[in-house]
């Protein structure tokens, strides 16, 4: 039972990919938040990120639950993790599957982001256009202070 829970890595990846969905929850949250504030109040209730954020943890013990334990033994007293696949397709598909999910988080977290910074610079731009439209107490004094030469 110790190949297959701490030898075999199993009590950390299973955590991993958890955190992993969690950090894609927050950034899209985040991104309906900032980007759509109006859609995302009338759409988003207050336990959709909590139950999202369950199934995260939930995914990756099945995750675990689904690749690790099965294809761990031991062999001569030596412990092999993920070794012993049923196939070489099937060796391939989740290998095929976990490049997949990085990616996909990669850029899931890069889009987003992206797009709060774009609409964050944009709305400083507007700002900035308003504070512009009358002159500032440091304009008034210059103009006053150059009247007087």
């Amino acid at each position: 039972m110790d190949c297959v829970t701490i030898l075999s890595e199993g009590v950390f990846w299973g955590p991993v990919a958890g955190s992993l969905v969690n950090l894609v929850v927050i950034s899209i949250t985040r991104y309906l938040k900032v980007v759509h504030p109006v859609r995302s109040q009338k759409m988003m209730r207050r336990w959709m990120p909590y139950a999202v954020s369950a199934y995260g943890w939930i995914a990756g013990i099945g995750i675990v639950a689904v690749v690790i334990i099965p294809t761990t033994q031991v062999v001569n007293g030596v412990c092999y993790s993920q070794v012993f696949y049923a196939s070489r397709a099937a060796q391939l598909s989740y290998l095929i599957y976990d490049i997949s999910g990085y990616v996909t988080v990669l850029l899931v977290v890069f889009c987003c982001y992206w797009r709060i910074l774009v609409a964050v610079r944009r709305q400083a731009s507007v700002m900035a256009g308003y504070r512009g439209a009358g002159p500032s107490t440091g304009q008034t004094q210059s103009q006053q202070i150059q009247g007087r030469s």
